[in-house]
């Protein structure tokens, strides 16, 4: 048997636990023992909502080609891709072994505008706890919020940027029963769960033609206009939809034609409830919020142009819809 100073110590506890015991009256024995058998505030029940990270939810960071780089991982390093692209590895909470929680890594291509305004290659998803405490804490410390907490069936979301550029999402999860064990959701990047808030905005109404019509949107977000546009068309009776993420292409778009509807999409409006600049401008256009970019598309389509604005992604289609309906 290997013996060292850390072994001695707890044999010494050991023994005068033992000592203490044995020499010990009934009750001073059922004292001990409660002491030693009573749980801590973390295994109590008791709720901790002081306003904090808990954990590292996602690693996210660019690739030259994210399928090839998806592959190298999974050849050589046995990464499980799921089908958003990402890998998803799973521990148990040491204060509650029964939580599973999961750290979801995901490559983004280069240019890709998800990091924006951060300058860098990566993003670190923290899981924190009392979001709403910890908003109100950064904003009493002068940190940059770059938009709204926005809640969905997965948890609630938040970006900031720390002292040295580095955007951050910070996530509070909603745990889900699964096969009797409380697991936390990762599966899904934060556009994956975008993607299906607007498939919640759709139901069975009929819609009519109207490919004779058109949207232009200004997102902030290329990626998830991308996706947007492939699914958006086809349930609002296709009509003409262009998507754009920077001011330049915003302007050179009001100029070319008289569109139907202008739509600023959520992430925009989110931007512009946190009072933060909407990504994607340019020097003339540089710290304007939504009440600018409305005067502006007034200047170039005329003041009857039909704008539509929303924070919600659920709310897409059906405001869209009625834009399209009233527009002869």
């Amino acid at each position: 048997m290997k013996w060292n100073s850390h072994s001695r110590g707890k044999i010494t506890i050991t023994v005068l636990i033992l000592t203490l015991t044995s020499c010990a009256t009934p009750n001073m024995k059922a004292e001990i023992m409660e002491k030693e058998t009573k749980p801590t505030n973390a295994k109590s029940g008791h709720r901790d909502s002081i306003p904090k990270v808990t954990g590292i939810g996602g690693v996210f960071f660019y690739s030259d080609n994210p399928q090839e780089t998806n592959e190298w991982y999974s050849k050589n390093l046995g990464f499980e891709i799921n089908e958003w692209g990402s890998s998803s590895f799973e521990s148990r909470n040491a204060n509650n072994p029964d939580k599973i929680n999961s750290l979801q890594w995901k490559l983004f291509e280069n240019g890709d505008d998800y990091f924006s305004p951060s300058k860098k290659k990566f993003m670190i998803n923290y899981q924190v706890q009392n979001i709403e405490g910890l908003v109100a804490k950064l904003k009493e410390n002068g940190v940059t919020i770059l938009d709204s907490i926005a809640t969905y069936d997965y948890g609630k979301f938040v970006h900031i940027m720390d002292n040295e550029g580095n955007k951050i999402e910070l996530w509070e999860s909603v745990d889900l029963q699964i096969n009797n064990k409380t697991k936390t959701n990762t599966t899904m990047d934060s556009r994956d769960i975008l993607i299906g808030q607007i498939n919640d905005g759709l139901d069975t109404t009929q819609v009519g033609d109207n490919s004779n019509k058109s949207i232009l949107v200004r997102g902030c977000d290329p990626e998830m206009a991308r996706r947007a546009m492939k699914l958006l068309p086809p349930v609002l009776g296709n009509p003409e939809m262009v998507s754009v993420t920077n001011d330049d292409d915003f302007i050179t778009q009001l100029e070319r034609k008289k569109w139907s509807v202008i739509f600023f999409a959520p992430g925009a409006c989110r931007y512009d409830a946190a009072q933060a600049p909407i990504p994607g401008s340019r020097s003339q256009t540089k710290g304007w919020g939504l009440a600018e970019y409305r005067n502006l598309v007034q200047k170039h389509q005329g003041e009857d142009i039909n704008i539509v604005e929303t924070t919600d992604e659920r709310q897409i289609v059906p405001l869209l819809r009625k834009a399209l309906e009233i527009i002869n």
